[in-house]
């Protein structure tokens, strides 16, 4: 995995989505996992064009899949709810688990747009206890859906 912070890790995915070829970028990316299914930046990339598009429910497919391919590479528990963070891997940019952190905020916003707003906090509770710091920017999420009453 290279060192791109998952957040800019599909910088260029807004020009993708601006090109007739958005299917060629799918097949792509789908490609891409068929063959390096450990590659989670495209994961992270497939989440973000399904969500752009507004294909929320394959947006969501993705981000769980991501969360099993980062905790498994990563060695820890795949379940939010009973994962305890520990060690420094959690703030390295290019780890698994802050593309899990990543990827968990992600879905937080998907469930929400999905209109499970309380598995949405749920979601969002979990990654601040797991991300203290907030370096993923789930606060950001939380911001969003206080100042929209979670109509998102």
């Amino acid at each position: 995995m290279s060192g791109v912070e998952p957040g800019h890790a599909g910088a260029g995915l807004g020009h993708i989505l601006g090109f007739p070829a958005y299917a060629a970028a799918e097949q792509a990316l789908r490609h891409t996992l068929d063959q390096h299914p450990g590659h989670l930046e495209t994961y992270v990339d497939l989440c973000k064009l399904y969500f752009y598009s507004k294909r929320l429910g394959e947006a969501e497919q993705v981000a769980r899949a991501a969360l099993i391919e980062a905790a498994r590479q990563g060695g820890f528990e795949v379940d939010w709810r009973r994962l305890e963070p520990r060690g420094d891997a959690w703030r390295d940019s290019g780890s698994p688990q802050r593309v899990y952190l990543y990827m968990l905020k992600a879905l937080s916003f998907i469930r929400m747009r999905l209109d499970d707003v309380g598995g949405g906090r749920d979601i969002l509770a979990h990654l601040n206890r797991l991300d203290p710091d907030d370096l993923v920017g789930g606060s950001v999420v939380g911001d969003l859906a206080s100042a929209v009453g979670a109509d998102l």
